[in-house]
C-alpha cells in the first residue's frame, strides 16, 4: 500500500490536474485508495461522471473546429474566435481570440467584425481602439448582423464610444434578440429585471431569460436559475428544484458560476438532498475553470479535512487562487506557510506549476 508521500508523487492528484497519474501506475494506484487518502483527495481523482460529458462534447467540438479553421475554413476560424473570446470547450484566450477573429475577418466574416470590433474597444487581446471598434460593430450592425447589433447596444448601454442612451439599448437589443441571439435575450433580461433602460418587470425578466436557456445560453441558463433560486418575481415563491436544473444544464455548458452555486445547493441540501460528493466535484469544476470563489471553497474543505495530503491541495488551490490577485487566498498561504513542512509546501508548489502548465496546453 502506498504512502500519503508516495500517491502524490506518483499521481500528481489525478483528476484535479486531469488526469495526469501514469497509466501504467493507475490500475495499482486506485487499488490503494481505500487506505491511502481521505475522501476529499479521493474526489480528486476519481472521474466526475456529472457534467463532464456535455463539457467533453463542447472541448471535442472546438478541437474539431480548430483542425478545420487551420485549413482556412472561414466560418470554423469564426467559431474558433468565438470559443477562445467566450471561453467555451477551452481557456478563455482574447490574443487568440483576435488571431481567429482577424482571419475570418479577412475572408469577409461580417460576424467576425463585429467581435473584433469588440476586441478593439474593450482592449481584450489587442491595443484598445475606440474608434475602429466602433466602426467594425456599426458596419456588422448596419448589416443588420445581430452580434453587431448586440454590441453596438452594449455601447449605448454602457456610453462607451457614444452617448450613454439606454432606451436606444433597449431597442438595439431587442432588434437583436428578435434575430434569435441568444445573449441578447439575456442583455434584455438584466435590463429588466434591475430596471435599466426600462421599468423593472422581474417578470418580463424571467421570460426573457427563459427564452436565452431555451436557446441553449449558459448565461441565461444561470440567470433564470438565480431567480428561482430566490423566487423573484410577483407571486413567486422559491424553486430550488427548478434552480438546481438550470444550474446544471448551465454547467454543462462549461459555465463556472453555474457549477460553484451548483455546488453549494448540493453542500447545503437546496432542492436536493445533501450530497457532499457532488458538491466537491462541482467545486472541483468551477475551480479548473479558475473560478476564485470554487478555488477558496475547495482549498477551504481540504484544510478543514486537515490530512497531510489535503494541506497540500489547500496550499496548491490557495497559491492558484493568489496568482489572480485574491488577498484572502494570500492570507490563508501565510498561515499554512508557517505549519507546513517545506517539503509540503514545494510539492504544493509543484501542483501549483502543474496547474499553470496545464493552462498554456489548452490555450496552443
Amino acid at each position: 500500500m502506498f504512502s500519503n508521500e508516495t500517491c502524490l508523487e506518483c499521481s500528481k492528484l489525478v483528476r484535479f490536474f486531469d488526469s495526469l497519474v501514469k497509466p501504467e501506475c493507475a490500475k495499482t494506484f486506485r487499488r490503494a485508495l481505500t487506505g491511502c487518502i481521505c475522501v476529499l483527495s479521493l474526489s480528486c481523482i476519481v472521474s466526475a461522471q456529472l457534467t463532464r460529458p456535455p463539457v467533453e462534447q463542447i472541448r471535442t467540438a472546438f478541437l474539431n473546429d480548430l483542425s478545420l479553421a487551420k485549413t482556412g475554413n472561414r466560418q470554423a476560424q469564426l467559431r474558433v474566435g468565438r470559443a477562445y473570446y467566450n471561453g467555451t470547450g477551452v481557456v478563455l484566450n482574447y490574443s487568440q481570440a483576435v488571431r481567429w477573429l482577424h482571419a475570418a475577418s479577412a475572408q469577409g466574416s461580417i460576424e467576425a467584425d463585429a467581435w473584433l470590433g469588440s476586441c478593439y474597444i474593450f482592449g481584450r487581446g489587442i491595443t484598445d481602439d475606440v474608434v475602429k471598434g466602433s466602426a467594425m460593430i456599426r458596419k456588422a450592425a448596419e448589416a443588420n448582423n445581430p452580434v453587431g447589433l448586440r454590441f453596438l447596444a452594449i455601447m449605448y448601454e454602457t456610453g462607451l464610444g457614444v452617448q450613454q442612451n439606454r432606451a436606444k439599448a433597449l431597442s438595439l437589443f431587442t432588434q437583436s434578440a428578435n434575430l434569435n441571439d441568444a445573449r441578447s435575450f439575456v442583455r434584455l433580461g438584466n435590463m429588466y429585471r434591475h430596471g435599466t433602460g426600462e421599468e423593472q418587470d422581474l417578470n418580463k425578466a424571467r421570460q426573457l431569460f427563459q427564452k436565452g436557456a431555451e436557446l441553449g445560453d449558459d448565461w441565461a441558463q444561470l440567470n433564470l436559475a438565480d431567480m428561482y433560486r430566490g423566487g423573484e418575481g410577483s407571486g413567486n415563491a422559491p424553486d430550488y428544484g427548478m434552480a438546481l436544473k438550470l444550474y446544471t444544464q448551465s454547467a454543462g455548458r462549461g459555465n463556472r458560476i453555474a457549477a460553484f452555486r451548483l455546488a453549494k445547493m448540493y453542500e447545503l441540501g437546496r432542492g436536493t438532498p445533501a450530497d457532499a460528493w457532488n458538491a466537491l466535484q462541482y467545486y472541483k469544476i468551477s475551480a479548473e475553470r479558475g473560478y476564485i470563489p470554487a478555488e477558496l471553497a475547495l482549498a477551504g474543505l481540504h484544510e478543514k479535512q486537515g490530512s497531510p495530503v489535503d494541506m497540500v491541495f489547500a496550499y496548491a488551490l490557495y497559491s492558484v487562487a493568489a496568482n489572480q490577485g485574491n488577498l484572502a487566498a494570500n492570507e490563508h498561504l501565510s498561515s499554512l506557510n508557517s505549519i507546513l513542512s517545506q517539503d509540503q509546501i514545494r510539492q504544493g508548489k509543484a501542483l501549483m506549476a502543474r496547474w499553470a502548465m496545464r493552462i498554456r496546453d489548452d490555450n496552443q
